[in-house]
């Protein structure tokens, strides 16, 4: 993810592509990882819901071309589901 490298968490996600058992991803965006300041333009600001999408993005393409589902868990506790690049609800 994006911000885990600011804050020096590490998590095997790519790892998980690779296990039979696993079916399907559940993206959680968190609300400190993308509130953390960045740099855009020469600017250090925070962008909240730019940060968010981006890695959402991230999540996407990690699980995309492996046929698996990918579910956006959201802050209002609203689950949006892609399958292979098609969003439902």
């Amino acid at each position: 993810m994006i911000n885990y490298t600011q804050w020096r968490i590490v998590s095997p996600q790519a790892l998980l592509v690779h296990m039979p058992a696993c079916d399907g991803f559940i993206a959680q965006i968190w609300t400190g990882t993308s509130r953390t300041r960045n740099v855009y333009q020469g600017v250090r600001a925070e962008r909240t819901f730019e940060t968010a999408f981006l890695e959402y993005g991230v999540m996407q393409e990690l699980v995309r071309g492996t046929g698996r589902d990918m579910w956006f868990y959201t802050i209002r506790s609203k689950i949006t589901r892609t399958i292979r690049g098609r969003t439902t609800k």
